[in-house]
């Protein structure tokens, strides 16, 4: 009994010391996908960032929520748009995921 204990405990601790190993390789792993594909991420952001978001313009809000919309459904988030009433100097469509 003593020895399995002894078995369990070493088999607990030693998952344990593990446990940084495999957060500092996960850690290596994004930043090596991160440093690869630098210039993709940044060139999504900046087009992402180029999009009007203009409650005076809503053709463009629309747009910009659905472009918004397909980038996070393609990166396997769900979504859902909501349209809302609409009121002088208001947003036409608001969008959530």
């Amino acid at each position: 009994m003593r020895n399995a204990l002894a078995a369990l405990l070493a088999t607990f601790v030693g998952g344990l010391c593990a446990a940084p190993a495999h957060a500092s390789d996960l850690r290596q792993q994004v930043e090596a996908y991160r440093v690869a594909h630098e210039a993709d991420i940044v060139g999504q952001l900046v087009a992402l960032t180029r999009l009007p978001s203009v409650a005076a313009r809503p053709q463009a809000l629309i747009a910009t929520a659905d472009k918004l919309e397909h980038e996070l459904q393609v990166r396997g988030f769900e979504t859902a748009q909501f349209t809302a009433p609409v009121a002088p100097g208001g947003v036409r469509r608001l969008w959530c995921a």
